[in-house]
């Protein structure tokens, strides 16, 4: 055999050479395959996640959307029905009104919500009031007595004339107080008359120096009061009365309540 021969390579030998590079290449497709189906598998549970986190916090916004409709059921306020008056069965209530009259009264609830300033245009209160002779201009009066907060006033009628001219006071704990701005006095004949209801401030010496107002105190067994209202009450001809609302539409005459 001559040296410049070229040895051939038998074909099944050549063949087995090449073949590691074939299993290299597949162990790493093989790899990137598992990461890939890894990476799905680690996306697709993150996503159910973030859904089953969402599709939660939308069921708990819905709840708590739904709850307040449901505890405020009972807080809803009914209107004002006049066949329901928790203490007189006999009188037939109209013509509710929520506007005071006109009797030159305005009342101011004071900064210590325990005090009141009341404004008296004498020439409208003045003839009202039955008085000979009164003053010209506005004056302004206190009106104390309270132990608790007042939450607004209300200038209403019991009778049939000006001497029922009540000043009612609702507190803050849904009870009503009042002040009648006139008293019934008897004279030394045994005749009836009225006066303006003033309490007197008096001085060292005795001397007046002063008026004012006080509320005569709470109307007994008036509860849970939401709005004030003045209505005719056909018991009587021309009789007027003051009625107390509560927050299921039933009210109390307080008028029959004051007077009895």
């Amino acid at each position: 055999m001559n040296n410049s021969e070229t040895t051939q390579i038998p074909p099944e030998q050549s063949f087995n050479q090449k073949k590691p590079k074939g299993n290299k290449g597949l162990i790493i497709l093989i790899i990137i395959l598992i990461i890939v189906i890894l990476g799905m598998a680690g996306y697709i549970a993150y996503d159910k996640g973030i859904l089953s986190n969402n599709q939660k916090t939308s069921e708990a916004q819905k709840t708590e959307e739904e709850k307040p409709t449901n505890e405020n059921t009972e807080e809803v306020e009914k209107p004002l029905n006049l066949s329901k008056c928790l203490n007189n069965s006999t009188a037939t209530y109209t013509n509710p009104q929520e506007t005071e009259g006109n009797y030159g009264l305005s009342m101011q609830i004071n900064s210590d919500q325990k005090s009141i300033n009341l404004s008296i245009n004498w020439q409208i209160f003045g003839p009202l009031s039955g008085a000979t002779a009164y003053a010209s201009e506005i004056e302004n009066y206190q009106i104390t007595g309270f132990s608790k907060s007042i939450k607004s006033t209300f200038i209403g009628d019991l009778g049939q004339d000006a001497m029922g001219i009540t000043l009612f006071y609702l507190m803050e704990d849904g009870t009503v107080e009042y002040t009648p701005m006139f008293i019934r006095k008897i004279d030394g004949q045994n005749n009836s008359y009225y006066e303006t209801n003033y309490t007197y401030d008096y001085g060292t010496d005795g001397r007046i120096t002063g008026q004012h107002f006080a509320t005569a105190g709470m109307i007994n067994q008036v509860t849970d009061i939401i709005k004030l209202y003045t209505a005719d009450a056909s018991a009587q001809v021309g009789w007027k009365t003051t009625i107390a609302a509560k927050k299921d539409g039933s009210f109390y005459d307080l008028g029959s309540i004051i007077n009895k």
